[in-house]
């Protein structure tokens, strides 16, 4: 594995990564993200370091990731910044969902046999460390692969760093955020900014207008545990205290699982098991709003339909919660490669 050429596609990743965030789609590839030096230069410097010449015959390095409109984006464009100057270079770019990329992991880390696996993979940030402590030899050390990782922040390198090595190019973050269809929120007679600062109480009153006005749920959810971590977080809490599962006297816990009982029991949202009906409950004006992290917005932006209609906002607190805040994450992914 060439290290300065991964790691030269990774860089052109990121920079396509804010396009992607930034409703950028089915636009020429490269166009963008290649009209300036920042863009260029790390691919001079790879090609220098490398020494690779296209005319050697085709090279084709395999990656795996998940979300056609963000991270398979940003790997398409970062292909064509790099095939600029190296045109016999391509990416075999696989969309496999995120459990199945991690279970195949494991298979391939448990049978020995690391064939199987594609020279890049996208981890989430929560499961990096495990995977790093479990299964090291599925990594590549990249702290000499002509990255500079002072450019990142030490919170966001943390997940995919263990004893001072660098396991991961950091690719997203999870901020978390809830987007609100303004429109729907205008025909229940209220504002974005009624929805701003809200405890979860204020919240449920307020979705019931707007349910109430439209006839869909306020909020849709992909059908995990991820709104309820969300209220955790929120609150600085977590079902587990100093390695040990706390399931008792957890006030911030059974305070969450409350709310969520209410949201569902009240229509106030509507869970889906399957991503793609999940996705499709946006963009389709089935729901009138979603709590994700950020990354969602390229998923609610390739809906060109409702360009205008989306207000972003912050999730609700949790009441009667010492220390709840309206800000949490969920998320996040670094690269690796195999």
């Amino acid at each position: 594995m060439r290290k300065k050429l991964v790691g030269t596609l990774l860089i052109a990743a990121m920079t396509a990564s804010t396009l992607a965030g930034c409703g950028s789609s089915n636009s020429t590839a490269g166009t963008s993200a290649s009209g300036g030096a920042a863009e260029t230069s790390p691919v001079e410097s790879a090609t220098e370091a490398e020494g690779t010449d296209a005319a050697d015959g085709e090279e084709v390095l395999t990656v795996w990731c998940w979300d056609p409109t963000f991270n398979v984006y940003a790997m398409k464009q970062a292909e064509a910044i790099y095939q600029k100057d190296h045109p016999n270079f391509k990416l075999d770019i696989q969309e496999k969902v995120y459990t199945d990329i991690e279970q195949n992991i494991i298979t391939a880390a448990e049978a020995d046999n690391y064939d199987t696996l594609p020279d890049i993979f996208l981890m989430q940030d929560n499961s990096f460390q495990k995977n790093i402590a479990n299964y090291p030899e599925v990594f590549t050390e990249l702290s000499d692969s002509g990255i500079n990782f002072d450019d990142f922040s030490g919170g966001k390198l943390g997940d995919s760093t263990a004893e001072g090595k660098h396991y991961g190019i950091p690719f997203d973050n999870g901020a978390s955020i809830m987007a609100i269809r303004s429109d729907m929120v205008e025909a229940a007679g209220l504002t974005v900014e009624d929805f701003k600062d809200t405890t979860w109480s204020e919240f449920m009153e307020l979705a019931k207008k707007v349910v109430d006005a439209n006839g869909v749920p306020m909020l849709t959810s992909s059908g995990g545990s991820e709104i309820v971590i969300e209220m955790l977080q929120s609150a600085g809490a977590s079902p587990i205290v100093n390695g040990e599962v706390h399931l008792a006297d957890n006030a911030a816990l059974k305070k969450a699982i409350e709310v969520y009982k209410q949201l569902i029991d009240e229509g106030i949202m509507v869970d889906y098991t399957d991503w793609d009906q999940y996705i499709a409950s946006m963009n389709k004006g089935e729901a009138a709003g979603v709590i994700q992290g950020c990354w969602i917005m390229s998923s609610i932006q390739s809906a060109e339909d409702q360009s205008g209609k989306w207000a972003i906002v912050n999730m609700p607190a949790l009441d009667g919660i010492d220390g709840a805040t309206n800000y949490a994450n969920c998320g996040g992914a670094s690269w690796a490669v195999s």
